[in-house]
């Protein structure tokens, strides 16, 4: 009857599938440098590239008795540690996206608050400077603006020439572009 030979990783696949403690620290041992730098060459990151490494040794032990001594226990490490990192990349690209969609939003939503804010303030001193023109320009202007008529339909409703409606138009507005360069600058 003869011996079944069997190569050193063998023999520590055999023991660790029994769970022996010291053939799992000598495959440890002898692996754990080169899975790292396998890990931290994708992930460029030293943290990850570790927990990777500690990742693949958990699941080296839970899945133990699964283990078949006659396959290679380094294809078998590279192999779990290359799908490892794959799902690494993968969930930190959809966290990166989302936090640039959230970082987006936050901005987009900052930048219409201020926009609202400039706008509102935009509008008092329009309103400021139009309380400031006199009766007729102000009737005109608010017509013209509010209302959205036409030059000739102004003139029509004020009984004044469409002449005149453009004259109180000009005027008004280079008294408002003057009064809200002075008073926005500030």
């Amino acid at each position: 009857m003869k011996k079944a030979r069997f190569s050193s990783e063998e023999y520590l696949i055999i023991n660790l599938k029994q769970g022996d403690k010291k053939a799992f620290e000598q495959l440890y041992k002898k692996y754990r440098e080169p899975l790292y730098a396998f890990a931290l060459s994708d992930l460029k990151v030293k943290a990850l590239a570790q927990d990777a490494v500690q990742e693949i040794f958990t699941k080296l032990w839970t899945q133990r008795e699964f283990l078949n001594e006659k396959l290679s226990i380094k294809s078998f490490l590279f192999t779990c540690l290359k799908h490892h990192v794959l799902n690494v990349i993968r969930s930190r690209k959809n966290e990166i996206l989302k936090n640039i969609r959230v970082r987006h939003r936050s901005a987009s939503l900052s930048n219409e608050t201020e926009d609202m804010v400039i706008l509102s303030d935009y509008r008092h001193w329009v309103k400021r400077g139009i309380d400031m023109l006199s009766d007729k320009r102000r009737e005109v202007v608010l017509m013209s603006m509010e209302k959205g008529l036409s030059q000739q339909e102004i003139a029509d409703i004020l009984g004044i020439s469409k002449e005149t409606v453009k004259t109180h138009l000009t005027r008004s507005n280079k008294f408002l572009r003057d009064y809200l360069k002075e008073h926005l600058q500030t």
